[in-house]
């Protein structure tokens, strides 16, 4: 796998819906969506509506026009924000395109005033909680995912 250089060619903006295929496959490249028995990620009508929200923000990082990666999250509150979608694509991890992202995600709260980002992050991802450490997060209590799935027979 081929890492690359960070230089002015990656771009943090937020995302518009001609992303909406991009970001698709982009969350192809992990099972970190996949949560449930009920849930494989997410689909071009969820991504679709989160670009649309206006509680939400969605950016994507991009690298001579190619995305190589994408956050999502909802503010839950005038002062909560809650990110459910932080990925970058293998041959863009560990170069300094999470930090880029969640630089630019973190100025997008502040303007709106907020006092709180949290996210969550997958038991199974070590090194995804690692990186949030890293950027000054504390681990919250340790819960456990409820469901109802409506639509179940």
């Amino acid at each position: 796998m081929n890492k690359h250089i960070i230089n002015n060619s990656v771009i943090i903006r937020k995302a518009i819906p001609a992303d909406l295929p991009q970001i698709l496959k982009c969350s192809k490249t992990s099972d970190r969506f996949s949560i449930s028995e009920y849930s494989d990620g997410f689909d071009e009508d969820d991504i679709r509506f989160w670009i649309t929200d206006s509680r939400a923000i969605v950016i994507v990082a991009t690298n001579d026009s190619k995305l190589i990666g994408f956050a999502y999250g909802v503010a839950i509150s005038p002062k909560w924000f809650f990110f459910d979608a932080f990925l970058i694509i293998p041959e863009f991890q560990n170069i300094g395109v999470g930090n880029k992202m969640y630089k630019y995600l973190r100025g997008l709260c502040i303007e709106r005033k907020m006092t709180l980002i949290q996210g969550l992050v997958k038991n199974s991802t070590n090194s995804a909680l690692g990186y949030w450490i890293k950027q000054g997060y504390t681990r919250g209590c340790d819960l456990i995912w409820v469901e109802d799935r409506l639509n179940k027979k």
